[in-house]
């Protein structure tokens, strides 16, 4: 994961993403404070897929999500961690 990291951050900034991403112990997080299920949390899973699904050496993304705040909106916090399983 980690030499995908700066090409991957780079990604998000260019896709206008402005949430906060890193790497940490070869697993992605993506921590999303009140942000809409749709235009944050779900596009935040299609950028992962997208980008990394371009990567021929990648053979599975496992994700999970753990929510952190939530008032029964449409908006949430939560943080998104990821896992590359390599081929």
């Amino acid at each position: 994961m980690e030499q995908y990291e700066k090409e991957f951050l780079q990604y998000l900034r260019d896709n206008g993403f402005v949430h906060e991403a890193y790497v940490y112990d070869g697993c992605l997080y993506i921590e999303i404070q009140w942000g809409d299920w749709k235009h944050d949390h779900l596009r935040a899973t299609y950028l992962v897929e997208d980008f990394f699904h371009k990567k021929s050496e990648i053979e599975q993304i496992v994700g999970l999500e753990q929510i952190t705040e939530e008032d029964g909106s449409d908006c949430y916090s939560s943080i998104h961690m990821y896992k590359l399983i390599k081929k």
